[in-house]
């Protein structure tokens, strides 16, 4: 089940950078539709200044095990998905290329050209590290785009020099679609939500965008931070 409020279609027609995707695992807990996660498409809003979600979708396990005729007691194994990261990525490259606003066009065959040497086998770890610091120098507005991918979870399966190591330090905004789902969290009722409550929040969660969106289009000062530890956030 995806979700996708005229706001959030209106704001995907409007932004320029990249896509990403992330999910919540384990935050809905219903018993009579089984494994349950929440997955985010977003991207960096610069009215706002910070990730935005462009389209929440409520995930069941128990749909996809009827959809795809899986038994109750098989797992359901997405290992060998994984190589598909690797296809995303370059497909990610091409439309990052002739982005005009992330690399500039007279630099366009040089990034295309780096971008495709990161994920070639033969290059040793120094080696990996050195180009990936030279693309996030050499092409700031495209770090957080790399970063994202070089993220344990997913680098691993695309790039073979990287292992289960990790280059999260070159941008500050690598977790910025990890902490979107923590905000989803920290902002609900409870630790843990039923299907329902969860489609609830999806809503009140959008919401809190709308509002900061044309509070930042008025002029307001808008302030982000890591979500809260210790004291759980409020709707507004």
């Amino acid at each position: 089940m995806s979700i996708q409020t005229a706001f959030m279609m209106e704001r995907t027609l409007d932004i320029e950078t990249c896509m990403q995707n992330d999910s919540v695992y384990g935050f809905i807990n219903d018993m009579s539709h089984g494994e349950v996660n929440v997955t985010f498409t977003s991207a960096y809003c610069p009215v706002i200044q910070n990730t935005m979600p462009l389209v929440i979708s409520i995930i069941f396990e128990t749909a996809i095990q009827t959809y795809y005729n899986i038994g109750e007691d098989e797992s359901i194994n997405l290992d060998h998905h994984y190589c598909f990261y690797g296809v995303h990525y370059k497909r990610s490259v091409t439309r990052v290329r002739i982005n005009t606003s992330i690399i500039p066009q007279e630099k366009e065959f040089e990034f295309y050209k780096a971008a495709l040497e990161l994920p070639k086998r033969q290059l040793s770890k120094e080696t990996f590290e050195a180009l990936a610091s030279d693309m996030c120098r050499n092409f700031p507005r495209a770090k957080n785009w790399l970063s994202w991918y070089l993220h344990p979870s997913r680098g691993k399966h695309i790039f073979s020099s990287l292992g289960e190591s990790s280059l999260l330090g070159l941008s500050k905004n690598t977790n910025a679609q990890e902490s979107l789902g923590k905000l989803f969290q920290y902002s609900a009722e409870g630790d843990t939500l039923s299907a329902g409550q969860a489609y609830k929040h999806v809503y009140r969660f959008i919401t809190r965008f709308e509002y900061d969106y044309k509070a930042a289009k008025l002029g307001v000062t808008l302030q982000y931070g890591a979500p809260p530890t210790a004291k759980r956030m409020r709707e507004p």
